[in-house]
């Protein structure tokens, strides 16, 4: 039976660094050493490491990104820290944490 999205409790990629600039963004670190990253660094100079800044909402939700809490307990802690600004909170929350999964920033605990 599959668990509802709402109880899965996202995990940062362990790979991944980052650190926070002065306007209290969390910037992440991708490194770029896939085979394929390798050869177009060869061919076109592309850099080795990526750089996402995320906004205010995504930086506080990065930070309290443990592998224990919940997606469900994770949209609590945004209502609380950033109220009516961060509505329609589910919707916001849901895409950007398939986002994360999708570009291999995050994955989920059941």
């Amino acid at each position: 039976m599959k668990k509802n999205f709402l109880e899965y409790r996202p995990v940062p990629n362990g790979s991944l660094s980052y650190h926070i600039n002065e306007q209290n963004q969390v910037v992440l670190k991708v490194k770029r050493d896939r085979i394929c990253d390798r050869v177009a660094r060869l061919l076109k100079n592309t850099p080795k490491a990526t750089f996402i800044t995320l906004d205010s909402f995504g930086s506080y939700l990065w930070q309290q990104l443990d592998g224990q809490k919940n997606v469900e307990q994770l949209g609590g802690l945004l209502a609380e820290e950033f109220g009516e600004s961060v509505y329609p909170l589910e919707e916001r929350l849901v895409l950007f944490l398939r986002s994360l999964r999708d570009n291999n920033l995050i994955w989920f605990r059941t």
